[in-house]
């Protein structure tokens, strides 16, 4: 089973999922409930889908996504500034070459 994360208001590790009852009986729908404070989920057909919701947090995944679109960006100037160096550096060996067969002559 995939790990829960913490309550998003109280901090509380203990989350529980809580199937739906009707006159005594389950219904078969499920959500994920903080025993601490009480947040919980909607209600989903299956407890699977109930701890995918509970463990989705827009506000992270979308800070996840900007960090992680900043970091490839990063990469992706780092890369072109070393393509570019490398072009720099063998044009200073070919202009030294090209020195050196010039003094030989």
């Amino acid at each position: 089973m995939t790990d829960l994360k913490p309550c998003p208001t109280c901090d509380s590790l203990k989350i529980e999922p809580v199937n739906k009852i009707n006159k005594g009986r389950p219904v078969g729908l499920y959500k994920m409930q903080c025993t601490h404070c009480l947040l919980s989920t909607a209600y989903y057909s299956t407890e699977m889908a109930a701890l995918l919701a509970w463990n989705t947090r827009p506000g992270e995944d979308a800070a996840l996504d900007r960090a992680v679109g900043a970091v490839e960006r990063r990469r992706e100037t780092f890369i072109d500034e070393a393509l570019h160096e490398r072009g720099l550096m063998n044009e200073a060996i070919a202009a030294i070459k090209d020195l050196k067969g010039e003094a030989s002559k």
